[in-house]
């Protein structure tokens, strides 16, 4: 009677151990997901914060850029002015005038194209660092891969144990 309960005792013991093993793999694999999940989510974050300093700086750019190009046509209309004014008291008109203000006018508007420039220069900068943002972000988002578990392994040791038994007592 003790024969057969040993090889009975040892299925009992290997598909409890099977079924253990195959849930710890499926906690195991749920912990992956879990930890993947969270990576992505602080990467999100972290991109989101990048964006938003990368988005404050371009209009930091553009806003000094206007107040710079406003004081510029404020010193080309200045300056104008000043020509207009002191080659009328001077009693000084044609095209003597006429050239100076073109000057005047012409480094207005290499100054203002200078800025536009800049500001054009630095955005695609900003451009090629919110590229790198969202490639960091797709870096960090990527997580181990999870396996989870296969059934039918479970279902394969469960099998192998009942073989067990039905080796173990055919010899009994």
């Amino acid at each position: 009677m003790c024969g057969p309960a040993i090889p009975l005792i040892g299925l009992a013991i290997s598909t409890a151990s099977a079924v253990a093993s195959h849930s710890a793999k499926k906690d195991q694999a749920k912990a992956v997901e879990r930890a993947n999940q969270t990576n992505a989510a602080n990467a999100a974050m972290a991109a989101q914060h990048e964006y938003n300093a990368l988005e404050s700086r371009r209009r930091d750019v553009e806003e000094n850029a206007s107040v710079e190009g406003f004081d510029i046509g404020l010193d080309m209309l200045r300056a104008a002015a000043t020509t207009k004014a002191s080659a009328a008291h001077a009693g000084v008109a044609g095209l003597s005038v006429d050239a100076l203000l073109r000057d005047i006018y012409g480094e207005g508007g290499r100054s203002t194209a200078r800025i536009a420039d800049g500001i054009q220069r630095q955005n695609d900068q900003i451009e090629r660092e919110r590229q790198g943002v969202h490639s960091r972000q797709v870096a960090r988002s990527q997580g181990q891969p999870v396996n989870a578990p296969s059934g039918l392994g479970l279902a394969i040791d469960i099998a192998s144990a009942g073989l067990d038994y039905a080796s173990a007592t055919r010899k009994t």
